[in-house]
């Protein structure tokens, strides 16, 4: 009788420790999450996270610093898309919405590229740090230094949702010399999401980042 009541005993407090266990990494994954997600993001049931009613990966690691000076301080972009095997290349004027990390750009739908990404939603971005960027100056290293491409997948924001009128005043308020581009009639607000992102630097040093992982990957080439 003892041991019947030892081994009870052994089985009952080896499922509380599983229980316990399951809860406290369960809770540890929500913290987790907690810190890596951005204002705007939601977790659905399957903690899979939704931006801008758009699925992504469970945690969104925060942009390298080298990537963020440069989305603020520069307002042109080279947006390249593609259907049927046919590139096409644009220059954009863009915003970096960094509170959500997303690119900000507007078109008319008309547009090849429109069509293009209603055909296809992934899309590269080109941003480099031109002399005449805001902040660099004779001690900045990162003066006419780095090149970044930047990976992701492109929204067409619902016309007067409002997600739509609340990014689009924010892309109007960064570009205010380019409204005939962004409140037109018939103009649509691309939300792109950053997935991955390769920086090259003047000495052909290039770094990968990537929203899954968040790794940073140095390479000579």
């Amino acid at each position: 009788d003892n041991n019947a009541a030892l081994v009870y005993f052994s089985l009952s407090t080896t499922i509380l420790i599983l229980l316990n266990t399951t809860e406290f990494i369960s809770n540890c994954k929500i913290f987790v999450n907690s810190i890596f997600n951005r204002n705007g993001q939601v977790l659905k049931d399957n903690n899979t996270l939704v931006k801008n009613g758009m699925s992504s990966y469970d945690c969104y690691p925060p942009l390298p610093l080298e990537i963020v000076n440069l989305l603020c301080a520069s307002r042109l972009c080279f947006l390249a898309t593609q259907s049927d095997g046919e590139p096409h290349l644009s220059l954009m004027n863009y915003t970096y919405h960094q509170e959500e990390e997303v690119i900000l750009l507007s078109t008319r739908r008309d547009t090849k590229k429109f069509g293009h990404i209603v055909d296809g939603p992934k899309v590269a971005v080109l941003v480099h740090d031109f002399p005449h960027l805001q902040g660099n100056n004779a001690e900045d290293i990162h003066g006419k230094s780095w090149s970044i491409t930047l990976n992701g997948t492109c929204q067409v924001l619902e016309e007067g949702s409002d997600a739509c009128n609340k990014l689009r005043a924010i892309h109007l308020e960064n570009n205010p010399d380019y409204s005939q581009f962004i409140t037109a009639p018939g103009s649509a607000i691309l939300c792109i999401s950053i997935e991955k992102a390769r920086m090259c630097d003047i000495h052909d040093r290039v770094s990968y980042w990537c929203s899954k992982s968040g790794l940073s990957l140095h390479a000579d080439h």
